[in-house]
């Protein structure tokens, strides 16, 4: 537990010495990954650390480390000079901390580091209750895709990709709007309970993706002028948005169809269990 502190303390440290700690240099990130994860911790160590939960822990803590490569390390201080980068950066938001976190459950044991009246009381609040009403309707397949397919498409519309770009406030909405538009989408894939219902949605994720990726690739000019590679970066402005295009577009014809196919057979099993023992008995 020391060893783990003390890394996630060094890390806003490493990523400040190397201007990562978000494009203007700011510890925020790093310190709210700190606390969430002393929060993880200490609400692990009040349950006793049961076995049930070290698999959920362990994602958690998977899903926090991706945060802390896409907010407090170096790649932030490259996402503000290459589209390249910035593109990673959003993927990793997306695609593995998303996804981890939501696999890992951690909200409930965060509870868990609250003092006791704090955490009875927020088990009470008409603010948690809105909050929880407000994420199981987010979490409905076609409201989570359609949220996660408008947070795409807005933000990559020039002006407010830019506008971003050169204010704090702006570039942490974007983030959080990411990070929580896809964990609504990946938490509505884990609880479909028809495996074709939620195959179909990743589908519709993958098809948006590889036509933003493709904008990206085929554009004639610059779409996002402020975001230039610095002189030495080997790419013109041109080539670095062309090659986050390429990112953007083999993760998202990889990844969500790779999820819908293990979505599928594992429904198609289901269902054939089901007729097995159906004819059983």
């Amino acid at each position: 537990m020391i060893a783990l502190i003390a890394t996630l303390v060094m890390v806003p440290g490493v990523a400040l010495a190397h201007g990562g700690a978000g494009h203007d240099g700011s510890a925020a990130p790093g310190l709210l990954l700190l606390a969430w994860s002393a929060c993880l911790i200490t609400g692990l160590h009040r349950l006793g650390w049961r076995r049930a939960l070290w698999g959920r822990a362990l994602s958690a803590a998977a899903g926090a480390g991706a945060l802390a490569v896409a907010l407090v390390s170096p790649l932030a201080a490259a996402g503000h000079a290459s589209l390249v980068a910035h593109m990673v950066e959003h993927e990793i938001l997306m695609m593995v901390a998303a996804p981890l976190l939501v696999l890992g459950r951690p909200f409930g044991v965060v509870l868990w580091a609250l003092p006791r009246p704090a955490r009875r009381a927020a088990g009470r609040a008409r603010l948690m209750m809105a909050l929880r009403g407000g994420i199981a309707a987010g979490s409905r397949p076609e409201v989570a895709s359609v949220l996660q397919a408008a947070a795409l498409a807005v933000w990559h519309v020039p002006p407010l990709f830019q506008a971003a770009l050169g204010n704090q406030a702006l570039h942490a909405l974007q983030h959080v709007s990411f990070l929580g538009s896809a964990m609504l989408f990946w938490r509505a894939v884990r609880d479909c309970r028809e495996g074709a219902k939620a195959a179909l949605h990743l589908f519709a994720a993958s098809i948006l993706g590889g036509l933003l990726g493709a904008l990206l690739l085929f554009a004639p000019m610059p779409l996002f002028p402020l975001q230039a590679p610095h002189d030495g970066a080997g790419l013109s402005p041109l080539e670095d948005q062309q090659l986050a295009g390429v990112v953007m577009a083999t993760v998202a014809c990889l990844a969500y169809p790779a999820v819908a196919l293990l979505r599928l057979a594992r429904w198609i099993q289901n269902r054939r269990e089901a007729g097995h023992a159906l004819a059983a008995s």
